[in-house]
């Protein structure tokens, strides 16, 4: 059995409380000082860096475009993604923090530019919260949503495509493999109490994806693809 149903476009929700107690007006100026490398915002391309629209709650080295270290991308790969906090540290000594991440005393960062003050370090980032819209999602979406569905679903294994864009989505279970491509807010969904496996593609002829091994009667949602086993997941940001 499989079903498909339209649900309101679902977008990851940043909470930037912290960062939107910092001043955001003060953080701009400073941002001049990171402009000779980054954009941010309607229209940002990348640079010399990559695009910082969304980069809080970003995993690392996964701009679509961008040619990063392969020290960054063994940090995305590791699962690191960026949070206040993390950001705080990094932008202080960008090689040494990645050093510290990967434990890798060889490691190093594209990134030379240092920013020892922390206030301006607090300020900058709370003016980079104010661009939190998921890449690929209309900002109109985000103002719709305030969290992700409920992840019970009874005698189910269910998968949302909470993207604006069509993916392939594959539900499996013990006597079950059923795929079909979703559109943004559809979901679908096998009957199993014994849980199984989802897993999602960009297109049909594609190798590389996600895959999320499921407890019984729960579903998750797609919030982002992205290749290689990075997609970022409902669950997993909640």
């Amino acid at each position: 059995m499989k079903t498909a149903a339209i649900f309101p476009a679902l977008v990851l929700v940043i909470n930037a409380a912290t960062a939107q107690a910092q001043d955001a007006d003060a953080g701009r100026l400073v941002f001049k000082k990171c402009a000779a490398c980054h954009q941010i915002g309607d229209g940002a391309k990348n640079g010399a860096g990559p695009v910082l629209t969304g980069i809080i709650g970003r995993p690392a080295g996964s701009y679509d475009g961008f040619r990063y270290s392969k020290y960054m991308v063994a940090a995305g790969e590791a699962g690191h993604v960026w949070d206040e906090d993390s950001i705080f540290e990094y932008i202080s000594n960008p090689t040494k923090y990645l050093r510290k991440i990967l434990d890798n005393p060889r490691a190093k960062a594209k990134m030379r530019f240092k920013l020892k003050s922390e206030e301006d370090r607090r300020n900058v980032i709370a003016y980079l919260a104010t661009f939190q819209t998921t890449m690929g999602e209309a900002p109109e979406a985000m103002e719709q949503m305030t969290a992700l569905p409920s992840t019970d679903t009874p005698g189910r294994v269910c998968v949302t495509n909470g993207t604006a864009q069509e993916h392939l989505f594959i539900v499996e279970t013990r006597n079950t493999r059923i795929n079909e491509m979703l559109g943004a807010g559809m979901q679908l969904c096998a009957d199993s109490d014994q849980g199984g496996k989802i897993s999602v593609f960009e297109n049909p002829d594609d190798q590389e994806g996600c895959t999320r091994i499921m407890a019984p009667n729960k579903s998750d949602t797609l919030v982002r693809y992205m290749e290689f086993d990075r997609c970022e997941w409902g669950t997993h940001n909640q």
